[in-house]
């Protein structure tokens, strides 16, 4: 988890208000995931589609979606209700200029449906104008231990160690020959030869399940686990 100032405000006002119950309590509200999306003439983020941000996540996080507009815009996410102070629960909310909207959802929906779905403005001139981007829930958990030359890869779906599936590395897109040795309860052994430095990249294909991605930079190259990337495409309606 990425501690951002916003996060740290709510650990310290946790402690600050017994109102909260205990600190632990209070950790439980944090996000696992954080977007930021600035909505601006028909971009998010300076960007219109098919280039906007991809933003992702493990089925069943909590994703904090903050919003801002530098004027007004009215966002909708699809598959993704959330929940408004007065208790009202929507999908569309317009965001007023220099007003930020914050919220969080489980990534999936309540239903827990994982895979692309759209998110956008809802003035139908700004959408066709390319105002929109992709919301990616992957389907299960996918993470990296000691990033090297023999690593362990976890998988798991919403919180049970998922086991059966294949995995493949690359490396700045590049991929890597690796011996994949299943240990069971979702633990893998990979060994592979890999170079200094450069983006690695572990792909879990599950029979059932489809597909998740872990990332971590080797040699301490900038990689950012399961954020922002270009190109948006193949969404829920």
């Amino acid at each position: 988890m990425r501690w951002t100032a916003a996060t740290m405000a709510l650990v310290m006002l946790a402690v600050s208000m017994p109102a909260y119950g205990s600190f632990h309590e209070a950790l439980a509200l944090l996000p696992d995931r954080e977007a930021l999306l600035v909505m601006q003439g028909s971009s998010f983020n300076g960007l219109e589609a098919p280039n906007t941000p991809i933003i992702e996540a493990f089925l069943g996080e909590r994703v904090r979606f903050t919003i801002l507009a530098a004027e007004p815009h009215t966002f909708h996410l699809h598959g993704h209700p959330w929940l408004l102070a007065d208790g009202r629960v929507v999908d569309t909310f317009l965001v007023d200029a220099d007003t930020p909207h914050a919220f969080d959802v489980p990534a999936g929906g309540v239903d827990r449906h994982a895979g692309d779905w759209l998110y956008h403005c809802h003035v139908d001139a700004h959408l066709q104008g390319g105002m929109w981007g992709i919301f990616r829930v992957y389907p299960y958990a996918t993470t990296i231990e000691l990033p090297g030359p023999l690593m362990s890869v976890h998988l798991s779906r919403l919180g049970v160690p998922l086991d059966g599936a294949r995995l493949a590395v690359s490396v700045d897109g590049v991929e890597v020959p690796a011996h994949v040795a299943p240990e069971g309860d979702g633990a893998y052994r990979v060994h592979a030869a890999l170079p200094a430095t450069g983006a690695l990249v572990v792909t879990a294909t599950h029979p059932e399940h489809g597909v998740s991605v872990a990332r971590a930079g080797l040699g301490g190259a900038a990689v950012a686990p399961l954020t922002f990337a270009g190109g948006s495409h193949g969404a829920h309606p």
